[in-house]
């Protein structure tokens, strides 16, 4: 009966008899749910380091990526370089060839030219020393 009496005025005896105002299965309630906010936030805290340390791996794993990236064009750039290098390389030395064969051809002509000249004067020299050997008669 009192019980009832406390109630109506918003009062009421918890396990140990003292008088409350909040009643005590509302106070239950409240401390659940206190707990489970607490343990709530606690998770979403620990979600939140975990979030922090994705976004910190990915972070260093683009960075890395980004490297590798910038290392790759690099490659790529001196590759290109080298093979434009060689290729002006071979045109040069291609024009070399050319240049040392006409030469080759020419002094071969120039050669041929004066070994005929040579052999011109050898018969002239001949002819002249066998014109002088011949006594008059």
């Amino acid at each position: 009966m009192a019980d009832r009496y406390l109630s109506s005025v918003n009062l009421y005896l918890d396990e140990l008899n003292k008088l409350r105002l909040l009643n005590p299965e509302t106070g239950h309630q409240s401390e659940n749910l206190n707990f489970e906010v607490s343990s709530f936030i606690e998770k979403n805290e620990k979600i939140r380091r975990l979030v922090e340390d994705i976004e910190g791996m990915f972070t260093k794993f683009a960075e890395k990526v980004e490297l590798q990236k910038f290392q790759a064009i690099n490659a790529r750039n001196l590759t290109k370089d080298f093979a434009l290098h060689q290729s002006k390389n071979n045109q040069r030395l291609e024009m070399l060839i050319k240049l040392k064969r006409a030469e080759l051809e020419r002094l071969r002509k120039e050669n041929e030219n004066l070994q005929q000249e040579s052999d011109k004067q050898q018969e002239m020299i001949r002819k002249l020393i066998g014109d002088y050997s011949m006594p008059n008669v």
